[in-house]
């Protein structure tokens, strides 16, 4: 159950808009590259502006959105 409010995702959806795995959206966290909140549960929300913010970076290619955390 999505417990966040509707200008947040959680991880998971933050992937599947972006696109890539929930690990590397996790990754973007660690780099600081998105903020996240951390509720009661442990579950973490970013800001869905911000990901929609590196959506239009590079709308049809996930990959220049944040190569560095493609493997190689």
């Amino acid at each position: 159950m999505y417990v966040g409010t509707d200008d947040e995702l959680t991880l998971e959806q933050a992937a599947l808009r972006l696109g890539v795995g929930a690990e590397e959206v996790w990754a973007l966290v660690r780099e600081g590259v998105l903020s996240a909140r951390e509720d009661d549960r442990s579950r973490r929300y970013v800001p869905a502006d911000a990901v929609d913010e590196l959506l239009r970076a590079a709308p049809d290619r996930p990959e220049q959105r944040i190569p560095s955390y493609r493997a190689t």
